[in-house]
């Protein structure tokens, strides 16, 4: 099945922002109160600055619906590397990439040459 619409790819394509907020989860169960009252505000921002994070990155899956469909489109007869300069020298970018590569029947080689020559 193509495109990001699926469970699956969403979770995947979003990788990063699940992992922010998992690490943002951990850090707020760490009982740093216990050891002094004080580490609640660095604790507290660090949170607040990974959920943030995690969340503009959720909503970007939009965009990355509509970069997948051009990435297909572009790429759908010949492959042209150049169209994927700009989502090499990102992680998430990359995800979206390896996506769009693997749906086009490219290999993981093809991959890392273009993360190599763009990256």
């Amino acid at each position: 099945m193509y495109g990001i619409g699926t469970v699956k790819r969403y979770l995947y394509v979003n990788l990063y922002a699940w992992v922010l907020l998992a690490g943002g989860a951990a850090i707020a169960a760490l009982p740093l109160y216990l050891i002094s009252l004080w580490l609640i505000i660095p604790q507290g921002g660090a949170v607040l600055g990974m959920s943030i994070f995690a969340i503009k990155i959720l909503m970007q899956f939009r965009h990355k619906q509509r970069e997948y469909e051009l990435l297909m489109e572009r790429n759908g007869e010949t492959l042209r590397p150049d169209s994927f300069w700009c989502y090499a020298d990102v992680p998430c970018g990359r995800l979206l990439m390896w996506l769009v590569l693997k749906d086009l029947g490219y290999d993981r080689d093809t991959f890392r040459s273009i993360v190599k020559q763009y990256g």
